[in-house]
């Protein structure tokens, strides 16, 4: 997906990085936006609070933060599940919306879609939220 965005945008940077965002040098340049799909539920949910305090302190007023993420209709609940690579865990909406208002992320929208007998075995949520 990098090589692609990077093809697409070549005015653009595009960075790779752990959800922590420690090792990226931004040569004093500031993030435009941060795109999480499927990464943040390999963080314990304990270390959560500060990788999204990491973002907000790395991030302006106006950057935008899309995440995705297996989730639960288990309400308020964080879930630990039997992920394929390295442990994970499914975020209930309402739960990864709270966690993301309280490093300063306003939610603008999302979207939740239901298994499949195919490849999705669980609900999966796309957040965007906007850095206050």
């Amino acid at each position: 997906m990098l090589r692609i965005a990077r093809d697409l945008y070549p005015g653009l940077r595009f960075e790779r990085d752990d959800a922590h965002l420690a090792s990226t040098d931004l040569g004093g340049r500031g993030i435009a936006a941060i795109i999480a799909r499927f990464s943040l539920i390999h963080v314990p949910p304990s270390g959560i609070p500060d990788v999204l305090a990491g973002w907000a302190s790395r991030t302006s007023p106006g950057v935008v933060v899309a995440v995705a993420a297996q989730s639960t209709d288990e309400a308020g609940e964080v879930v630990e599940f039997d992920h394929a690579v390295a442990p994970a865990w499914r975020w209930h909406p309402d739960r990864l919306a709270e966690s993301l208002a309280a490093a300063g992320f306003d939610e603008m929208w999302r979207t939740v879609s239901r298994p499949d007998t195919g490849y999705h075995r669980f609900p999966e949520v796309h957040l965007v939220s906007r850095r206050r």
